[in-house]
């Protein structure tokens, strides 16, 4: 069996806030997305973050998997102030070794709430060059449905996808959309 994620659990004070899961880093350096759910779990976490690491494989990065999941709605009024707390708690893993872009519930003024709080902007730790982008959506190339794109690879590569395939695709957000054009 392979040993799971390492976990960071960030309390709350009504039980965890939320976690970040690490399940492998490349050169030191893991990618994945924060999501922004009441329901979000620890198992829904580290799954997503050993996902990322088999999605960013098929993308050819040179970079591990990781996933944030934080337990809040992400219209709530107090949004702000539990991504403080998460930053807070994370901060270590996401100064030195994680970076979290958009996941569902997140927005890019929650991550842009959240890198505040931690301090340095989302791309610190992997900026291309000196004066470089400081988020993800604005690396050349970036698209939206990339993440669909990358979970449709992802499938094939690991021999998940009949060579006909007939998927049912549950939702038409990003992912869903990037997967079906895929």
């Amino acid at each position: 069996m392979t040993p799971g994620p390492e976990v960071l659990e960030v309390p709350g004070p009504d039980g965890p806030l939320g976690w970040l899961a690490v399940d492998a880093a490349v050169d030191g350096l893991s990618f994945g997305g924060l999501r922004i759910r009441p329901e979000v779990d620890r198992r829904e976490v580290e799954d997503l973050a050993r996902v990322m690491t088999w999605k960013l494989a098929a993308h050819g990065l040179p970079v591990g998997g990781a996933k944030g999941g934080l337990r809040a709605d992400p219209s709530s009024p107090e949004l702000p102030e539990r991504l403080a707390r998460f930053a807070d708690g994370a901060r270590a893993l996401l100064r030195e070794r994680v970076v979290l872009g958009r996941d569902a519930g997140a927005t890019d003024e929650s991550l842009d709430r959240l890198y505040a709080a931690v301090g340095r902007d989302q791309l610190a730790l992997a900026r291309p060059a000196p004066g470089g982008p400081a988020r993800i959506r604005e690396l050349p190339g970036y698209h939206r449905g990339m993440a669909g794109e990358g979970a449709a690879a992802a499938a094939a590569a690991a021999g998940l996808l009949p060579s006909a395939p007939r998927v049912l695709i549950q939702g038409f957000g990003s992912v869903g959309r990037g997967a079906a054009a895929a």
